[in-house]
Order: structure tokens, then sequence, then C-alpha cells
């Protein structure tokens, strides 16, 4: 895993390096192309590239939708607005509604078997 600057961690160092209070590394996230679904485990691919990543059995799962029914002035912490009337919003669902095909946004965080999915944004549908 590089890190910039050239310099590299590997398995171990990996953990204590992300958990130290200094990075401030809250979130680290990956995004891409939900090209495989199996058991709690996506597979994404991005920019060429493929990483199958578990979610956590008690992670979020939010679904963005457009909603014509809020005003500007009515926008929460988080949502967009996006041309004339729309507004982005987050519902949230259920692991089964990710489809392969789906855009997501996964945070993950540090769990005893490596980097797991904490939250799962699956990103509006065209």
């Amino acid at each position: 895993m590089g890190l910039g600057y050239g310099y590299k961690i590997k398995g171990e160092e990996v953990a204590k390096f992300i958990s130290s209070k200094i990075i401030g590394a809250e979130e680290i996230s990956a995004r891409g192309e939900v090209t495989k679904i199996s058991d709690r485990a996506l597979t994404l691919t991005a920019e060429g590239e493929t990483l199958a990543i578990p979610i956590k059995d008690e992670a979020e799962i939010f679904l963005q939708v457009v909603s014509e029914e809020k005003l500007e002035e009515e926008l929460e912490e988080g949502e967009e607005k996006e041309g004339e009337g729309q507004v982005i919003t987050s519902k949230s669902v259920g692991f089964d509604e990710i489809k392969i095909g789906d855009f997501v946004d996964v945070f993950l965080g540090l769990g005893e078997k490596g980097f797991e999915g904490e939250k799962v944004t699956i990103l509006l549908r065209k």
C-alpha cells in the first residue's frame, strides 16, 4: 500500500498507522461500480481495478433518491440541490437493495479481519 512520498507500509503496520490519532482518518472510503455480490461482500470496479469489500452485518445502507417535495430552504445537512426543484436525499434500505451495476460509496472501518464496510451509499440511479 503506497501512501505517497515513497513511504510504503504492510500488514500490521497498516492497522497501527491508520488507527493513529495523528492520522485523523476517521473514514476511509471506496467508490466504484458493483460488479459482484457474494454473501456480505461487494466487489467494486473502478479505473481498471477490482476490489472485494466485506460489509458488516450492522452496516448502514442508504439509497440516494430525488425528492421534489423539499424546497431549497428545507435542505438538511448532507442534502444537495440538483436542478430546479430537485433535491437528492438518502433513505435507509436493506443490503438486498444493492444491485450489480450500482455505483456505491463504501465507508470503511478497521475490524479484526481488516477493512470492512460500515456504511454503504448507493449513488443516484439513472
